[in-house]
């Protein structure tokens, strides 16, 4: 699988090469490209004038352009797939993270098999917002954070900056953990050495960057294939249950499993997977200017996104899978009220420290009794990320643990890129402020190592779990996740930023219905998660539930009139910053007064522009 990979991925990149070297000397063999403009009225910036822009282009780009499109027409399907194929994989990686193993690992050793179904619908529900993400870059030419900059203003656009900030910040910190555990199952290192390698050795994988992001997205597929190997591995070994497995796709939610399938959702779907879609698509070369490209792109990146997470609802269904047959028994599920906890059927060795007051014991209802040392006791207790090896030895052996923690290792690191990748799009989008990819890195590995050093420390404690942060961090990016799919169903609902791509009714209302239940969800989740036990700890969750209403009230303000919306930024909105601009295709058309046009399908049109604060403003062509 890993050479088959290896060959489609550089087959696919020595034909881009090749096309790319066959236009640039085509371009190069031509006349330059002449460009007039004529313009009237008073350069204060203040007043807003009409300007008549005639674009003309050389005959030798026009024949260039010609060819392209022919080539590109005339491909194979399987060859235009692989053309788009790789921005689903760098997507898929927040669905196979760390805090998503632990989520899976979870929801099979408390529930059993039968929260199937809610596996596989939070992954049709990502799959459904992950598809109008990528839909928004191909058709705009813009990521998402880019987007909300231009609709919401400079002084919202901080706030949002912030908030998703914090989303990405959380997510860093599970990867560096996820991976440190790995590494503590591996080589037997403290956690807090464990964080210090992981911080480390993201700056190796940055180096990636500079041979191009297809070099990137074979490692990622590298990733993936060692996390297939490792997980099916084990859940080959454990002899799981086919009928139960199949069973537990029928819709069924016992009391004990409400909590877990919340917080499935909230592993599965994540905010700044929507950031790094609409973003990462943009590598992809696409002619905003013809329909049927566009179409096209649609069609085959979403293709691409559908395999790449029916291959991570694979990955997330064999450690569900594993752990469920291994862990999963009745009789610590019917002690859930009695315990006041989720607990799993585990080895007494495994979790000596951190096995519940009752000491309730327990038999597993699937696992085959053959794979079971002898002598071996069982408990009801807690599972995480930590626990979940030693776990694995009585009935796996060694190489399990080991099996278990290579594809630990895998998603830690694999993660760990795709965070730095999408922090490096959300400054960039909303901030304007370009920062090297090394620059970024340092700023956030430091914070992030810090608090993890901190936590590991805090936490080395006998009888005390690390993961117990991990499953507030999960809490806190699950609130996040209003705060992008918001302003992209908003976004992607409109038609003069879409055209005739913008959302269907059905999307659209669609889109609004999943967003609002997720938001009641996550919010179930806190409130079941938090302790109300004094009067302070009810005045804080007061405040913060008033503070998170405003700032989801916040996102609706592009669907407010002009006049309301400029109350809340310094720099008023005009009728025309909103209006969507021509797409940010190469080359770039330089305009005198500071204005630009970025489509090199203008050839030979004329188009109305107006001059606003300063800045040239291009209308939308009828």
């Amino acid at each position: 699988a890993f050479f088959t990979t290896a060959l489609l991925f550089s087959w696919a990149d020595r034909r881009e090469k090749e096309e790319n070297m066959s236009e640039k000397d085509a371009l190069l063999s031509g006349a330059p490209r002449q460009v007039t403009t004529s313009y009237s009225g008073s350069s204060d910036g203040k007043s807003e004038n009409d300007i008549d822009i005639e674009i003309t282009a050389s005959e030798a780009a026009e024949k260039q352009k010609d060819e392209r499109l022919r080539r590109y027409a005339s491909q194979s399907a399987i060859r235009k797939f692989f053309r788009y194929c790789g921005p689903g994989l760098l997507a898929s990686m927040a669905f196979l993270d760390p805090g998503n193993l632990e989520s899976d690992l979870q929801a099979g050793a408390y529930t059993g098999y039968g929260q199937m179904w809610t596996l596989l619908l939070a992954t049709c529900v990502g799959l459904f917002f992950q598809i109008v993400s990528l839909r928004l870059g191909c058709v705009s030419g813009e990521g998402l954070a880019t987007r909300c900059r231009r609709e919401y203003g400079k002084e919202p656009s901080i706030v949002l900056w912030l908030i998703n900030e914090v989303s990405v910040l959380a997510s860093d910190m599970q990867e560096v953990i996820g991976t440190a555990i790995a590494i503590n199952i591996l080589s037997g290192l403290p956690l807090w050495a464990g964080i210090l390698i992981t911080g480390a050795d993201t700056l190796t994988f940055l180096l990636l960057h500079k041979f191009g992001i297809r070099k990137v997205e074979f490692v990622f597929g590298v990733f993936i294939i060692a996390m297939v190997a490792c997980f099916f591995v084990n859940y080959a070994e454990v002899q799981v249950n086919g009928t139960a497995l199949g069973q537990g796709f029928v819709p069924n939610l016992p009391n004990y499993a409400t909590l877990q399938a919340v917080g499935t959702f909230g592993a599965i779907v994540m905010p700044q997977n929507l950031f790094l879609h609409s973003h990462i698509v943009l590598s992809r070369e696409i002619d905003r200017t013809s329909a049927a490209a566009i179409k096209e792109a649609n069609h085959y990146l979403s293709l691409d996104i559908t395999l790449s997470l029916a291959i991570s609802f694979a990955i997330n269904l064999a450690v569900v899978g594993a752990f469920a047959q291994s862990f999963f028994s009745s009789d610590c599920a019917s002690h859930y009220l009695d315990l006041g906890q989720n607990s799993a059927c585990l080895p007494s060795s495994a979790v000596s420290s951190f096995v519940l007051p009752q000491n309730v014991t327990c038999t597993a209802d699937y696992l085959t009794p053959t794979l079971v040392e002898e002598g071996t006791s069982f408990v009801c207790a807690p599972i995480s990320l930590e626990t979940a090896g030693d776990a694995l030895v009585p009935t796996l052996g060694r190489t399990g643990l080991i099996i278990w923690a290579v594809g630990l290792l895998a998603s830690g690191q694999a993660s760990t890129v795709s965070g730095t990748m999408v922090g490096q799009f959300i400054v960039e989008g909303f901030l304007k402020m370009k920062l090297s990819s090394w620059m970024r890195v340092l700023i956030v590995r430091i914070i992030t190592i810090a608090l993890c050093l901190a936590l590991a420390f805090a936490y080395s404690v006998p009888g005390v779990s690390i993961d117990v942060v991990d499953e507030w961090l999960n809490v806190l990016q699950s609130l996040m996740l209003p705060f992008a799919v918001t302003p992209l169903v908003i976004f992607t609902s409109r038609r003069e930023l879409m055209g005739r791509f913008k959302n269907h009714i059905v999307v659209t209302v669609l889109a609004w219905m999943l967003n609002a239940i997720l938001l009641a969800m996550n919010l179930y989740l806190v409130i079941t998660s938090f302790s109300y036990s004094s009067w302070t700890s009810c005045l804080a969750f007061t405040v913060g539930a008033a503070i998170y209403t405003l700032l989801v009230l916040l996102l609706f303000l592009p669907l407010l009139p002009l006049s309301v919306r400029n109350k809340f930024v310094r720099t008023p909105f005009s009728s025309s910053s909103s209006v969507a601009s021509v797409a940010p295709s190469s080359p770039t058309y330089l305009l005198s007064k500071g204005g630009s046009i970025n489509s090199p399908d203008m050839v030979e049109r004329k188009v109305k522009a107006k001059r606003v604060g300063g800045e040239m403003k291009l209308e939308t062509p009828k």
